[in-house]
C-alpha cells in the first residue's frame, strides 16, 4: 500500500499517483534527471518500468534485463550505430560506461566528465591497434597502463597500506576508464562507490548507519591510493579531527604524544575513544560514556 490504493485510484495499477512521481518519493535524484538538458524518453515520458522492475529482479538496479541486453532492446546495433562507436565491436559492452541511463548535459546522454584519449577519440592509446573482427581489449595489463599517464601513483606503493593499487582490477575498480558524471573519473559518487566494498560483512548495521559525517567525501579524511596508516587515514594525530573540530577536549580530556593511552602504550588521541563510522553513541564514541568508555583506562 506504500505505492498502491487497494481501493481505487485514477492511474494505472491502482498506483496513488503517477508512475514516475511515485518514485521520485524515495528516489530523491529523479527530479534532478528530470530537469537536465538531455533527458532518457523513458524517463521524460515517467516509464521508469521501461527498464526497472518495481517489484524484484535478478539484476542489479531492479533492472528488467542485464546491460547491454537492456539498451539493445530499443537501441539497433546497425550501421548509424557502428558508425557513432568509430565501427568498433561493442555490442557486448557496458554502455553506462559511457553513457548515463537517466539524463545528462550532453548528446546522447554521455557523461559529462571524460577521460582525455576518450575524449579525443584516441581509443587506440589504452586499447591498441583495432582487430579485423572489430574487438578491441586493452593494451596490456590495467595498473602499467595507467601508470604511462599517471606516474605520480607510483609513490603510493611504498606505503605500508596501498591494497586498492594491486588487488582486482585495481584502478579499475574506482576509476571509469571513459566518463563519469563524478570528478576524478570516479564510477560512482564517493559514498556509494566505497560502500560498495566496506561494510559489507554479515551481521553489519545498514550502510546508512555508517555515513555518519554529513557533507564530507571519504577522501577528506582516507588516502584512497595509499598510506602509512591504518584504514588508509591521513593521519593518526590529533590534527586529523582538529581541522573541523578546532575546540574539541581544550578544556576537557588531554590528548597529545605525552599522554600515553595504557591499552595500547600510544599516544592518546581523537581514535581512542571516538569512532568516524557507525557508533551507537552521541559523539561518535565507541562505547558507553556512562562507565563502559572510561573504565577502559582509568580502573580501580
Amino acid at each position: 500500500t506504500s505505492c498502491h490504493d487497494p481501493h481505487a485510484s485514477d492511474f494505472p495499477s491502482q498506483l496513488k499517483k503517477r508512475e514516475v512521481s511515485l518514485c521520485s518519493d524515495c528516489h530523491a535524484p529523479v527530479e534532478e534527471w528530470l530537469a537536465s538538458p538531455v533527458v532518457h524518453e523513458p524517463l521524460s515520458d515517467g516509464d521508469c518500468q521501461a527498464c526497472h522492475e518495481s517489484h524484484g529482479s535478478e539484476v542489479g538496479s531492479l533492472l528488467t534485463d542485464g546491460v547491454p541486453a537492456l539498451c539493445f532492446e530499443c537501441h539497433t546495433a546497425d550501421a548509424s550505430f557502428a558508425k557513432a562507436h568509430r565501427r568498433r565491436n561493442i555490442r557486448e559492452s557496458d554502455c553506462t560506461a559511457c553513457h548515463d541511463p537517466h539524463s545528462g548535459s550532453l548528446p546522447g546522454l554521455l557523461r559529462k566528465n571524460q577521460h582525455k584519449p576518450f575524449a579525443g577519440g584516441e581509443c587506440s592509446r589504452c586499447h591498441g591497434d583495432q582487430t579485423s573482427d572489430g574487438t578491441f581489449t586493452i593494451a596490456g595489463d590495467v595498473k602499467p597502463l595507467c601508470n604511462e599517464c599517471h606516474r605520480g601513483l607510483d609513490q603510493f606503493e611504498e606505503k605500508a597500506f596501498h591494497g586498492h593499487l594491486t588487488e582486482g582490477e585495481s584502478c579499475l575498480s574506482c576509476h571509469n576508464s571513459h566518463a563519469s558524471n563524478v570528478d576524478a573519473l570516479l564510477a560512482a559518487e564517493q559514498k556509494v562507490l566505497c560502500m560498495r566494498c566496506h561494510f559489507n560483512e554479515a551481521g553489519r548495521k545498514e550502510k546508512s548507519a555508517y555515513l555518519t559525517h554529513d557533507g564530507m567525501d571519504c577522501v577528506e579524511c582516507h588516502a584512497p591510493h595509499g598510506s602509512d596508516n591504518r584504514q588508509y587515514l591521513n593521519s593518526l594525530e590529533v590534527d586529523l579531527c582538529a581541522r573541523c573540530h578546532e575546540g574539541a577536549h581544550r578544556v576537557s580530556h588531554p590528548v597529545g604524544p605525552d599522554i600515553i593511552d595504557v591499552r595500547t602504550d600510544e599516544p592518546v588521541t581523537c581514535l581512542s575513544c571516538h569512532t568516524l563510522h557507525g557508533s551507537g553513541y552521541e559523539n561518535y564514541l565507541t562505547l558507553d560514556p556512562e562507565m563502559d568508555l572510561c573504565i577502559q583506562c582509568h580502573k580501580r
